[in-house]
């Protein structure tokens, strides 16, 4: 069943019972919120701060840290922290040993991928990534990790403000869809001065997929993608997506409606490869502007459908390179045929307390199953 048809057949469920899905402590496991009447809250800093000053303040008054956000140059990443590991000093190792990863990860694969790419702006974007990376490793392993944001417990929220001075504090929703500092702070600032534009919703079925059903495939669908799925020297399975765009026009949907989103999503149809627990996404990097982490809400099990969105889709460019890398739990299979991968053009709105709502207008399939691990790539 497709993510489109799952976001349909849901929705009414979504807005009618958002209430009761809240309360569930299955959806809890996801973002590590460890009660049902608990709520979490995303600090963010002006500019990026130290870690270890950072955590230090966050242990020093007792906050349960629950996601730390890291920036560096034009891409950003987030880390779960598990329940288990506490106290500043271990958080920031366990932050700075998964990113290592997720980077080095990163790295290799843009590496291979320059070789199949012979546009000459696309594969400087790759070149500028991969050297950006390299540096932020050097930077790491010399211990300057810097944060931008941390997610924590509710307790102690009162005093945010106090523990953390200058930073700006608000009270994350228990959605699914979990966004990025920089996609908060645009769609808050937006929300007040613009109004989304009125486009009219169309059910597209995939079993008679039209390329020319709005909007176009023309004037949206990336020139070519690549998914990469392996193991990490952890035993966690990572997923290394990245597409881009050759010419203008291919993006004019994006371009001509302020609110356009995009998602790129990866899909276990028999979720053997990866673990199926609603946390199964432990860790992620991204260049995607303005990006946002995907709900699995609607998934039906045993289908695991992760991916990453850009919340603000106007702002992606021509000839640049964008990526996203998922840290996700083992499944039972140390390889399946079960992977899939689409690509959703849309729009968001509804936008309430720093989250938002996205609508897919259609859903294009590259392929239904591939084998893991495994690399493929396509192009148009």
């Amino acid at each position: 069943m497709t993510k489109l048809r799952k976001t349909w057949r849901c929705f009414a469920a979504i807005v009618l019972c958002l209430s009761m899905l809240l309360v569930a402590s299955a959806r809890y496991s996801e973002n590590r919120v460890r009660a049902a009447d608990s709520s979490y809250y995303q600090v963010t800093f002006q500019h990026s701060m130290p870690a270890v000053e950072v955590l230090a303040k966050a242990d020093i008054s007792g906050l349960h840290i629950l996601r730390v956000w890291t920036a560096w140059g034009d891409a950003q990443g987030c880390t779960t922290i598990p329940d288990d590991i506490k106290g500043a000093q271990a958080v920031q190792q366990y932050v700075t040993n998964h990113m290592t990863d997720l980077l080095q990860g990163t790295t290799t694969s843009l590496q291979q991928h320059t070789a199949v790419i012979d546009n000459p702006a696309v594969k400087a974007s790759i070149n500028h990534s991969i050297e950006n990376g390299k540096q932020v490793l050097e930077t790491i392993g010399r211990g300057g990790l810097a944060i931008i944001a941390i997610d924590v417990d509710g307790a102690g929220a009162m005093n945010l403000q106090r523990i953390f001075e200058g930073a700006r504090s608000s009270r994350i929703p228990r959605g699914g869809i979990i966004p990025s500092p920089q996609l908060t702070d645009k769609l808050t600032n937006e929300a007040t001065t613009s109004k989304p534009t009125q486009q009219t919703r169309v059910t597209a079925s995939t079993a008679t997929y039209d390329p020319h059903a709005y909007p176009d495939d023309s004037t949206w669908l990336p020139s070519w993608g690549q998914v990469n799925v392996y193991p990490l020297a952890s035993g966690n399975r990572c997923v290394d997506q990245g597409v881009y765009w050759n010419n203008m026009a291919r993006m004019s949907f994006f371009h001509d409606n302020w609110n356009s989103n995009y998602e790129q999503d990866t899909v276990f149809w028999d979720g053997q490869y990866v673990s199926q627990v609603p946390g199964t996404v432990q860790n992620w990097v991204s260049n995607f502007p303005s990006w946002y982490a995907d709900t699995r809400l609607c998934d039906d099990p045993p289908v695991v459908n992760v991916g990453v969105g850009c919340g603000l889709a106007r702002d992606l460019q021509v000839n640049t390179y964008y990526y996203y890398e998922l840290e996700l739990l083992p499944g039972t299979a140390s390889q399946s045929y079960e992977l899939g991968v689409d690509e959703q053009p849309g729009h968001f709105y509804g936008v309430v307390g720093g989250a938002f709502n996205t609508f897919p207008y259609k859903s294009h399939i590259e392929f239904d199953r591939r084998w893991v691990p495994g690399y493929y790539s396509w192009s148009y």
